[in-house]
């Protein structure tokens, strides 16, 4: 099985890996998969970069030699122009439910694929997944790290809250760096020092024989998006571990 990432930055590349590997019951990310969007050996990414690449050749070349591709987004920007998903229901009131923002990207990334070649999605919508983080993929990461299930609901602020739990254990300061003062801001603050290695140590648990399962099903229970994800995986890909 050979499967295709086409993820915002590298970031969100590791952890995913991570957890494709724990899902699956693989070794080594290297062994079936590869970096579409952003590719190893381009760190241009963002949200814009993934609807760009969705829409082109590339895209749809890649299924002649690619079984599946994941498709990974983060919501938070979803209002912007080229975006273009309105978070807000009928009454204006923004949207809190993690289930309908993701059912409101996935569609939007549907047109997209389709924009590039009318109707492409039905014929391969067996062979895409989304991984829809709501409203980032650091939020899934928090939610793995906190495990008071104080903020089960919480969908918004994820690298803050990443790193404000992450600063609570002197082992896993490495991973943080002080952001600059600003006129706004009067005391310095944490911020993740997002490099596609402290990602992968990030999300080691799920990648790990002896932490997978339990990290994969305390998170389903925490996060609606990564629950999402994980059941498009376990019924549209073989699992080596069966």
């Amino acid at each position: 099985m050979e499967l295709g990432l086409v993820c915002e930055g590298v970031t969100d590349h590791a952890v995913l890996e991570n957890m494709l590997c724990g899902l699956l019951g693989k070794d080594e990310p290297t062994d079936f998969i590869e970096q579409l969007q952003p590719n190893s050996a381009d760190t241009d990414g963002g949200w814009y970069q993934v609807f760009d690449f969705i829409g082109k050749d590339d895209f749809r070349e890649a299924f002649g030699f690619l079984d599946y591709i994941v498709i990974q987004i983060d919501t938070d920007v979803a209002h912007k122009q080229h975006f273009d998903v309105d978070l807000r229901d009928e009454k204006g009131k923004t949207l809190t439910c993690a289930l309908t923002i993701a059912e409101k990207v996935r569609q939007r990334l549907i047109a997209q694929i389709d924009k590039g070649e009318p109707g492409f999605y039905q014929k391969f919508s067996d062979k895409v997944i989304f991984a829809i983080c709501v409203h980032s993929l650091e939020i899934w990461l928090f939610k793995h790290f906190d495990k008071s299930g104080a903020k089960i609901n919480q969908i918004s602020g994820g690298e803050r809250l990443l790193a404000g739990v992450l600063a609570k254990d002197k082992k896993m300061r490495q991973y943080l760096v002080k952001a600059k003062k600003t006129k706004n801001v009067k005391q310095k603050t944490l911020e993740m020092d997002k490099t596609y290695d402290n990602y992968v140590e990030l999300s080691d648990a799920f990648y790990s024989k002896k932490t997978a399962l339990k990290s994969i099903n305390a998170l389903v229970k925490r996060d609606q998006s990564f629950a999402l994800f994980k059941q498009q995986v376990e019924d549209l890909l073989p699992n080596d571990s069966n």
